[in-house]
């Protein structure tokens, strides 16, 4: 049940939390749903995505011969398309019109808008490869391909036709490969008694692209052992019993997982659409 986006992965956490509990599988789904949430969190609370992918943005144009990507560090620039505005020809530039670092593209002499990003709402289309290799996009390229007669649990994943299906009904599969298909959120029956659902497609790593920095690994770790933790007592005020009662409150991250998040947080603000 791993998402690409997630920050650490379930034999991680077990150990992190507590050698003992690497060989037990009866808190794997709770634990998994975990790393996700906490994964999900961190980016909302960084206001930024940080697995490697492939990227479409629209943009505003800033009227600057430079742009900051929504996702970084940038892996490559496959195109960049100029709408036409104010008179001027809509344009698709061509490599040798952009050069970039790890956050920005820059535009080059030779184009025919003057080497500016110029001003508009949604006349920029930025396509682009970005982002760090996350431990689960590992650990969905680990995930073994489609066997017959195979006995399936809920929230497995196997990998088939270059796509990710996740069991949503239990069961054995059948003696031949079913008729996968490849738009994600479809459900596939008829896999003997199995029942799939289409995650997606496996991820593609480029061979530039550097694994996630490891503090935002052990904040993901941190904040997923606190919530494991602590998951009997969401909405208590306290704990223990008599005079050794201890005053416990739902406050979130700890100070030390939001020092190792901070480094990464986007602080100024976005429209979305384009980048100040």
């Amino acid at each position: 049940m791993a998402a690409p986006f997630d920050l650490t992965n379930l034999a991680t956490l077990k150990q992190y939390i507590s050698p003992a509990t690497v060989t037990s599988t009866v808190a794997d789904s709770i634990l998994q749903e975990i790393i996700t949430g906490v994964s999900e969190g961190i980016q909302l609370y960084c206001s930024r995505e940080f697995a490697v992918q492939i990227r479409t943005e629209v943009r505003n144009g800033n009227n600057r011969n430079s742009m900051r990507t929504l996702v970084y560090p940038i892996q490559s620039v496959a195109s960049i398309v100029i709408a036409a505005i104010n008179g001027q020809p809509g344009q698709t530039l061509t490599p040798n019109n952009y050069t970039n670092d790890n956050w920005f593209i820059y535009l080059q002499p030779g184009n025919a808008f003057g080497c500016r990003f110029s001003y508009g709402k949604q006349n920029i289309t930025l396509n682009y490869t970005a982002g760090f290799i996350t431990p689960g996009q590992l650990q969905l390229l680990s995930a073994p391909a489609w066997a017959a007669s195979t006995l399936m649990t809920v929230g497995a994943q196997i990998q088939a036709a270059g796509q990710i299906y996740q069991v949503l009904v239990a069961g054995t599969t059948g003696l031949t490969i079913p008729a996968f298909v490849d738009t994600q959120n479809t459900i596939i029956a008829g896999d003997g008694s199995v029942t799939w659902w289409a995650v997606g497609p496996v991820p593609v790593l480029p061979s530039t692209a550097q694994m996630l920095p490891y503090d935002l690994q052990l904040a993901c770790l941190q904040q997923s052992a606190l919530v494991s933790k602590n998951r009997t007592r969401v909405g208590d005020t306290s704990t223990g019993v008599g005079p050794d009662r201890v005053s416990f409150f739902m406050r979130g991250m700890t100070d030390s997982t939001k020092e190792l998040l901070n480094r990464h947080r986007e602080v100024f603000p976005t429209d979305g659409m384009g980048v100040v």
